[in-house]
């Protein structure tokens, strides 16, 4: 799976991206590469807010490009770490459901 990474406001380091790619990566499980005309591509921008109330808050959006599909999802966490986990979570189950559209209509 090919891994676009953004990140504004903060600073992203070698641990972070690699962490991110981890997550991300451990998604080609369910989505079966192996049965795709063109490889899986994401988009992942991460970002630090400040909320008046909060202080810092990080979000994740992330856009899977797969089989001519676009599936998204976006994830608010107390860190940038929790909120990779959450979106993660999120597209997760937006696959499984694109996977269950797919192999009905067949």
């Amino acid at each position: 799976m090919k891994i676009d990474i953004k990140a504004l406001n903060l600073t992203l380091t070698d641990s972070f991206r690699e962490y991110i790619s981890l997550k991300l990566n451990s998604l080609s499980k369910i989505i079966d590469e192996k049965k795709w005309p063109a490889e899986p591509e994401a988009r992942i921008e991460i970002r630090r807010d400040t909320h008046h109330r909060k202080g810092d808050v990080f979000s994740a959006s992330l856009e899977l490009f797969i089989n001519g599909k676009i599936l998204r999802a976006d994830a608010v966490g107390e860190n940038a770490r929790m909120s990779i986990d959450l979106v993660k979570d999120k597209i997760k189950k937006e696959i499984e459901k694109y996977k269950d559209k797919l192999y009905k209509n067949k």
